[in-house]
């Protein structure tokens, strides 16, 4: 049954036993929404009895139609049936996946629109982890479509960061411990950690393509062992960039030992 049509399927759903025709429905729905028929599979969903699958049905189709219509190319189609999601989280995740679609696709315009939305739902100073991780996200996903809106967005968060790793560093302790002797642990998957390796990464991605900025975006790190490891990924980002290059028969136009000096030692 797995390779019949939909109109098969549903055959077989009308003969099953009532415990089983909820898998049938399921089964139906999916390969209407793979053949790009999403009317038909909300009409098949509607059959499901179980209210809480139903609706779990009906959100999953929601979340899959976009993207399925981005993979096929057709972004216009991805924008309208964004319309249908309805909690901001779920629509800038979306639209991220989105981008990255475009991106592989070599639609750099799609990809920078998709993130741009998702950028201008998650916008202004953030007030928590969560609005901050989404932020950063955004920034790392304009890095391959536009690296100076990137830039711009990680240079703000690492500000940012520095006045909340100040202000953690003074009530460390006090229901958590994410510093050692006045340094923050960079292991251990503290939140503060991770976002000072977010904001690293961006810059690693960055690096290839404006090699002073992002040494320069690892400088405006105040605490001195945050700005170290934000310095190694970014002379780890020119290093893997040219070693690709390399591979692809591209010449090296700066030397191991030259990036390490620029990012470490002169600093």
């Amino acid at each position: 049954m797995q390779n019949g049509s939909v109109d098969a399927v549903l055959e077989a759903a009308a003969k099953a036993p009532s415990e089983m025709r909820e898998q049938f429905y399921s089964q139906a729905a999916w390969k209407a929404a793979g053949e790009n028929d999403v009317e038909r599979a909300r009409q098949i969903i509607g059959n499901i009895s179980n209210p809480r699958l139903r609706a779990q049905m009906l959100r999953d189709l929601e979340r899959q139609m976009p993207w399925r219509a981005a993979e096929r190319g057709d972004f216009e189609q991805a924008w309208q049936l964004l319309s249908r999601i309805t909690t901001v989280e779920e629509c800038v995740n979306l639209l991220l996946q989105l981008a990255s679609v475009a991106t592989n696709k070599n639609n750099k315009e799609a990809a920078r629109q998709f993130t741009e939305e998702a950028y201008g739902l998650v916008a202004g100073r953030a007030e928590n982890q969560q609005q901050f991780s989404t932020q950063l996200q955004v920034a790392q996903t304009f890095a391959a479509t536009d690296p100076a809106r990137s830039f711009e967005l990680v240079e703000g968060a690492i500000g940012r960061l520095n006045e909340l790793l100040n202000a953690a560093a003074v009530i460390d302790g006090f229901g958590q411990e994410a510093f050692r002797q006045g340094e923050l642990k960079l292991q251990g998957g503290d939140h503060w950690s991770e976002l000072a390796r977010s904001c690293g990464q961006i810059l690693s991605a960055l690096a290839p393509r404006d090699f002073a900025r992002a040494r320069s975006g690892a400088e405006r790190f105040e605490r001195t062992e945050v700005r170290t490891l934000a310095r190694l990924m970014v002379a780890q980002g020119v290093l893997s960039s040219q070693h690709n290059n390399t591979n692809r028969g591209n010449t090296s136009t700066m030397g191991t030992r030259h990036i390490y000096q620029s990012v470490i030692i002169n600093h």
